[in-house]
């Protein structure tokens, strides 16, 4: 007889992974194997330690890097009933500090790697917080230096074991708070839900077929929505974790070898990097027979290249918004056919996964002819439906479309365009959001921190320079009679941003060109760094 709770969500799914693949091994970090009875142990302890820290059912916030502390943390939250809250030890201190007082996180889980980093996060942080972590280190002075929040340590739980247990979750309840770039300067929150999660996990499953003998990748950062598939395809499947250790994340070839992996999944950029470093021989990668890239364009060029380096693997293009849950549409790769497909060199994005649906419509939300370019509306069961605390915003971005009974569509904001079978094509942004490594980027978010520093509301920047259809960084232009010096402002960029959206150079301009619209012209700026590159070449 079941008495399984009618709704656990991924939880639930690990638990019965550790019921059925026990001795099996499900996560390999750095060489430390832990089998799924193992892992299952370590996130039972933490949960029950996690329930005695707090009654409360507030955000758990977990500051720590990629491992064992960090995956068991965001099933430990769950299991407590809590949303989880992903923090990058990488941002600022400043930036982090933004998002526990955003998220209203009452629990700050730290790992051995981040304690030092802490105190940057606390100083001037006015929400008090339970702060648990392991025993000793680095950290003992900090409950005197900051009296206003509560410290626990329990010597190092997760090196003991308890039952996992699973109660039942409101499938409603939102169970991740992921935080991106905001044109208002502060991050701004998308509450993905269990059942949002659910949903794509079990869409997604079916489609890529994992089986127990497969060795996954683990390349995407905590704050980065498809590390959430990068654990949940892998432990349904019964198939084990494989760290990629921060150092090899855009140069991955000598990991995929000695790590035998058969499943890569990570940004295109990194193909490109590869590429240039000369990584990609012919029959490189003989061990995958599935690769997966998302977060940014995928070009054709790109494709050919790892199909040629892991000859036996199968190529697949993700596209999905944060506030769709990871991924809602997927094109995959076919030998022959798919090069003739691709638009301005780039792979389609395909067609969206069951249950979910795509429109492509004109600026008043009314479908547009097949083939005409359009903004990308998405809907079905994975959106997530609202910002975080952010009713303005929500209203823009969700939208209700009476031609299509009044269900909720999200307006993505990028321009494609929808063949006659229905895949979909890129096209590019309507706005000034742009991607770096995978990473979305309001450039409005940067100029408002460029402004301050510089103390001029015309200062502004552009993603540059472009290769293979990607922005690898940024580049920051300021008037001639800015007298903050260049080094100054990189530096005191670096206080408030992460570092991929620290613009790698300044550029003074003497003033700024203007559009028809009285606008800064950000496309004049980019023609004036191609000039310079051709006058170099």
């Amino acid at each position: 007889m079941n008495t399984r709770p009618s709704f656990t969500g991924l939880a639930g799914r690990f638990k019965d992974a550790v019921d059925r693949f026990g001795p099996r091994p499900a996560l390999d970090l750095n060489g430390r194997k832990f089998t799924y009875t193992e892992l299952g142990g370590v996130v039972g302890a933490l949960a029950r330690n996690l329930a005695s820290v707090s009654a409360s059912v507030g955000p758990v916030a977990i500051f720590a890097r990629r491992g064992l502390a960090a995956y068991a943390g965001i099933l430990a939250a769950w299991i407590t009933g809590k949303t989880c809250v992903p923090l990058n030890p990488k941002f600022p201190g400043k930036r982090t500090r933004q998002m526990l007082e955003v998220s209203g996180s009452e629990v700050l889980l730290v790992d051995e790697d981040c304690k030092s980093s802490l105190a940057e996060v606390l100083d001037g942080l006015a929400r008090p917080l339970t702060i648990y972590g392991p025993e000793g280190g680095p950290w003992s002075d900090l409950p005197d230096r900051f009296p206003t929040h509560r410290f626990v340590t329990f010597g190092r739980p997760l090196e003991n074991s308890a039952p996992l247990q699973v109660p039942e979750l409101d499938p409603q309840a939102p169970a991740l708070i992921v935080f991106t770039s905001g044109s208002t300067g502060v991050p701004k929150g998308v509450p993905t839900s269990h059942h949002n999660l659910d949903e794509y996990i079990r869409n997604i499953g079916s489609l890529i077929g994992l089986v127990e003998n497969d060795r996954v990748s683990q390349a995407y950062d905590l704050t980065f929505d498809p590390v959430i598939h990068d654990l949940f395809t892998c432990w349904t499947a019964g198939a084990c974790l494989v760290l990629v250790p921060d150092n090899s994340v855009m140069a991955p070839a000598k990991i995929i070898r000695e790590k035998y992996l058969t499943v890569w999944f990570s940004v295109p950029s990194v193909i490109g990097f590869m590429r240039r470093m000369g990584l990609l021989k012919p029959g490189a990668f003989p061990t995958l027979r599935r690769s997966l890239f998302c977060g940014e364009p995928l070009p054709a060029e790109s494709v050919l290249a790892w199909r040629k380096a892991a000859p036996s693997s199968t190529v697949e293009n993700l596209y999905g918004p944060t506030e769709t849950t990871v991924i809602l549409t997927r094109y995959k790769w076919m030998d022959g056919l798919s090069a003739s497909q691709c638009v301005n060199g780039l792979t389609p994005i395909g067609w969206p996964l069951p249950e979910q649906q795509a429109r492509v419509c004109d600026a008043e939300g009314r479908a547009v002819p097949t083939g005409q370019c359009g903004e990308l509306y998405l809907a079905g069961p994975q959106v997530v439906g609202r910002y975080w605390q952010d009713e303005e915003l929500t209203t823009r971005k969700f939208v209700r479309l009476a031609d299509t009974g009044g269900e909720l569509w999200y307006r993505t904001g990028d321009l494609a365009r929808q063949d006659e079978t229905g895949c979909l094509y890129f096209l590019g942004r309507i706005d000034d959001q742009v991607k770096v490594r995978g990473y979305r980027i309001e450039l409005q978010e940067v100029d408002f921190v460029l402004r301050r520093i510089v103390q001029d509301d015309q200062a502004t920047t552009v993603a540059w320079p472009l290769r293979d259809g990607h922005a690898e960084g940024l580049v920051a232009f300021v008037r001639s009679s800015v007298r903050t010096g260049e080094q100054e402002i990189l530096d005191r960029m670096r206080e408030a941003l992460p570092e991929y959206m620290v613009p790698r150079k300044i550029r003074q301009v003497p003033d700024f060109p203007l559009n028809a619209n009285g606008k800064i012209d950000r496309r004049k700026l980019v023609s004036m760094l191609k000039e310079e590159c051709h006058v170099h070449a």
